[in-house]
Formats: C-alpha cells, sequence, structure tokens
C-alpha cells in the first residue's frame, strides 16, 4: 500500500490511500511548506514542485487518492458547546449518525451547498471519506469546477464520474417521474465505482416534504440522507455553515436544470446549453447590482420562450438595468415574471 500525507498549515495533515498506482510501489510522503512540495520516499527528496506543478500531478492522477483514511484538524475542531441549543441537539445527532457508518464512506456530492455542508461537517468532526460527482450535460460545468477547485482547497478527494442521462428516454422527454430514474442511475453507477462503501447524499428533512420522486430510487438502493435523519433544515444548514466556517455558506440553491422546462417535453440540448449560459449570465448581472446577495430567480423554457422568474421585489430601475444589458449582449425575447413561489412551478401546473 502507499499512502499520502500533505501538510497544509503545519498543524493540518491528511492521509490518503494510494493503492499501487503510483508510480513508487514505497510508501511516500508529500509534504507543503511555504508552496514548495517536497516527494519523499524512504526519507529522502526525490523531487520538489511549486503549487500548481504539484496541482497539475494531482489532477492527472486523482484517482489514485479517492479515498481518505484519516484526517487531522484540531484547529478546526467543532465546538458544540457555542451553538444555540436545538442546533446543538442537531449537530450533535448528525456526528453521531456520520460516526456510526462505516469507514471511508462516500458523500455524493453536487457542488451545491448542503451536499458540500454535509462534506465540511464530516471534515469537522474527523470522519474517513471521500467525495463523488457526476459530470454531465445535465450538470452546468462551472459547478463541476467550482466543486473540483472548492474540495482541492479543502483536502477533500473527489472522484468525478462522467454520464450521460440523456440515454434514458424518461429523462431525455422530461417525463414527471425523470427525477426517479435520474437518481437511480447516478447511484448505481457511483455504487459501482463504490462497491463497498456506504454512499450518502445531501437531502435534508425539507426535501423531505416537497415532491421529489428521486427520494424512492435512494431508498430503493439504501442510500443514506444524514441531513435529513438529523432533522436539518436549509436553515439549519446556513446557520450551522455559518458556525463552522463554511465557505459560501448562503450560496443560492441552484436545482436541476432540467426542471426548468414542462414536463413530456424532448429536452434538446442547444436549448439546454443556452438557458445554463442565460442563467449565468443572469448571476453575473444580477452580482453587479446587489453584490454577491443576489435575489433568487431561475430561467425557464415555456411554450418555446426563456422566462426570468424572480420572487424577491426586484425594483424597476434594478429591471431596466438587467434589460440593458440583455440588449448590449444582443440577447432577446426573454419574459420577465415575478412569482410567489419559485419552486415547483411545472408541479404546481401540472
Amino acid at each position: 500500500k502507499t499512502y499520502l500525507l500533505v501538510f497544509l498549515k503545519e498543524k493540518q495533515a491528511m492521509w490518503g490511500y494510494g493503492g499501487n498506482h503510483f508510480p513508487h510501489k514505497k510508501n511516500f510522503i508529500i509534504i507543503f511548506y511555504s508552496y514548495k512540495i517536497n516527494l519523499i520516499l524512504e526519507q529522502r527528496i526525490i523531487k520538489t514542485l511549486n503549487f500548481d506543478k504539484f496541482r497539475q500531478l494531482f489532477e492527472k492522477n486523482r484517482h489514485i487518492f479517492f479515498n481518505i483514511l484519516y484526517y487531522n484538524s484540531s484547529m478546526n475542531k467543532i465546538r458544540f458547546e457555542n451553538m444555540p441549543p436545538a442546533l446543538q441537539e442537531k449537530a450533535l445527532h448528525l456526528e453521531k449518525i456520520l460516526k456510526g457508518y462505516a469507514a471511508p464512506f462516500v458523500i455524493a456530492c453536487s457542488g451545491g451547498l448542503d451536499s458540500r455542508f454535509l462534506a465540511f461537517f464530516a471534515k469537522q468532526i474527523n470522519c474517513h471519506f471521500s467525495l463523488v460527482h457526476a459530470a454531465g450535460k445535465h450538470i452546468d460545468a462551472k459547478e463541476t469546477n467550482y466543486l473540483t477547485d472548492w474540495s482541492f482547497k479543502n483536502s477533500l478527494a473527489l472522484t468525478t464520474v462522467p454520464l450521460d442521462i440523456f440515454e434514458l428516454e424518461q429523462v431525455s422527454h422530461n417525463h414527471k417521474n425523470r427525477c426517479y430514474y435520474c437518481k437511480l442511475h447516478t447511484f448505481k453507477t457511483f455504487q459501482i465505482h463504490f462497491p463497498n462503501s456506504i454512499i450518502c447524499d445531501g437531502t435534508h428533512a425539507e426535501d423531505t416534504t416537497a415532491y421529489r420522486p428521486g427520494l424512492q430510487a435512494l431508498q430503493e438502493l439504501s442510500i443514506q440522507s444524514p441531513l435529513a435523519l438529523a432533522n436539518f433544515t436549509k436553515q439549519d444548514i446556513r446557520g450551522m455553515g455559518k458556525i463552522i466556517g463554511l465557505e459560501n455558506y448562503q450560496q443560492k440553491a441552484r436545482p436541476c436544470l432540467l426542471t426548468r422546462f414542462p414536463y413530456h417535453t424532448e429536452i434538446k440540448e442547444k436549448i439546454l446549453q443556452q438557458l445554463i449560459h442565460l442563467e449565468d449570465f443572469f448571476e453575473q448581472e444580477l452580482i453587479k447590482i446587489f453584490g454577491t446577495n443576489i435575489p433568487d430567480f431561475r430561467i425557464r423554457y415555456i411554450n418555446a420562450e426563456f422566462y426570468f422568474h424572480y420572487q424577491q421585489n426586484i425594483q424597476k430601475e434594478a429591471l431596466n438595468t438587467l434589460q440593458t444589458a440583455l440588449n448590449e449582449a444582443k440577447i432577446t425575447s426573454i419574459r420577465f415574471e415575478q412569482l410567489s413561489k419559485l419552486s415547483g412551478y411545472f408541479d404546481k401546473n401540472e
């Protein structure tokens, strides 16, 4: 076996399992110090790399380090006694659940707030786990890139699995139970990659009360949802995320892109890519107006037209600014519509 030891900030360390895939069959150590990396084999420095060169090496051989066996970070250990009593109770419950899983377990991470919080919390309480992420046409590449960078910065091993869920007719034609088939295919694929590991996801308590056909697939495959089990709500996740130092704990929800299309509509790749481009465009323009705390919105495709749906009362001046930006970018045929509720738009219209 080959082991990886990385010192990040003198007092932080992580072990990763490399098997026999690394060119050196014997134990080796990588040490970070002032952004210089020494590859050490049998107490002898065999190579020195700068940070960027090491990152290139890591990315090329990411599959080598997919299991985290040990993480020690006394600096970041969660202090439960500093939390409000209700949140403290949930945090202790979540810790008990995670510590009860056979190690190393796996967390399916989309790059959204819920699964990132679960991963960060598990890291803080010294759990042994790794991350898995599905990448494909149904995922904005920006989200995959964000998760890749975030996991690297936080010393979390990530396996990215490419998927083409549009091979499934129920998905490509946006059946009402699309989410079930998508989740079933995705998590079956994860289980093939990690046949002997418990797999968790970021489903929280509020998800279990909404229309979520994918939950049935998770139950059939025995996927664990520790946040739901510990009764964490979205507000709890944001509150706890702030306490434990989670980056971007105010991250806006960005549900599955396929929910932006009416049911029983064929989803064409060109239209999907246009929708992704529009969501990214509006996000950047809203940041210019509101800063990082932008109002929630969705881009939807209805009757061959794109709609900008927003819930928060955006002043006319801001809407005019958005329209001017659209005109300058030569983007036309976008309808603006304010809704009382953003989520579940096509469910309530079924």
